[in-house]
């Protein structure tokens, strides 16, 4: 039921209005989900400033899970590609977008493992 509640939070951009030690449990839970769940939770987060902040914070916890670090990463760096090339700045900021490519190329280089 909470976890239900969550999906529709972050759904809605809400993400801030979960308490912290519940969206920390809701995480661990969507990582042991399958992969097109995952992806679903994931595409879901990068829609809102808040989820895309709440993804970029973990990236570095998760060098123990390459697979998903890496697919967390690319979403992101998706999405802020996508919203350079559109010039859809109301949607997320240009500093964010450097910041979030910036973040990726790291993580392509292994700094972040």
């Amino acid at each position: 039921m909470v976890e239900a509640a969550i999906d529709c939070l972050t759904r809605w951009g809400h993400l801030d209005d979960v308490p912290k030690d519940k969206l920390e449990e809701w995480f661990r839970a969507k990582l042991a989900t399958s992969p097109t769940h995952r992806h679903c939770t994931w595409k879901a987060l990068t829609r809102i400033a808040s989820g895309r902040k709440f993804l970029i914070d973990r990236l570095e916890s998760l060098a123990s899970k390459p697979d998903i670090q890496r697919d967390i990463a690319a979403m992101l760096c998706h999405r802020a590609n996508a919203t350079f090339d559109m010039e859809r700045f109301d949607f997320m900021t240009e500093d964010e977008c450097r910041q979030t490519l910036r973040i990726c190329r790291q993580l392509a280089g292994g700094a972040l493992q």
